[in-house]
């Protein structure tokens, strides 16, 4: 199967969330395979295998995400703008193993 890219973003609720949430909790809801660039604790991109609903629901059984967060796929994306380099490195990377599979 061919990996997906999303980026995932929480809403930034101090009150749902009072001591904070770690992106570990986001990191234990992947699957073995999936891989994932953390900019801080409520923006993810995640390159998985699974399709939008399915991570989508995942995230929400976990209750990390409670309840306002959103998940979009941003594979089909030029992936223009002004990005730090380990952002893109982290890109690049997930497309040299697509194109060599």
């Amino acid at each position: 199967m061919t990996s997906r890219e999303y980026i995932l973003v929480f809403s930034d609720d101090s009150t749902e969330f009072p001591f904070g949430r770690t992106t570990r909790q986001v990191f234990d809801v992947l699957d073995f395979g999936d891989s994932a660039y953390a900019l801080d604790s409520n923006i993810i991109f995640i390159s998985t295998e699974k399709n939008i609903e399915a991570l989508t629901e995942k995230i929400r059984a976990s209750r990390i995400g409670g309840e306002h967060f959103f998940v979009a796929d941003i594979g089909d994306t030029s992936r223009a703008g002004n990005m730090t380099p380990k952002f893109w490195d982290f890109l690049r990377s997930k497309d040299a193993l697509t194109s060599a599979a």
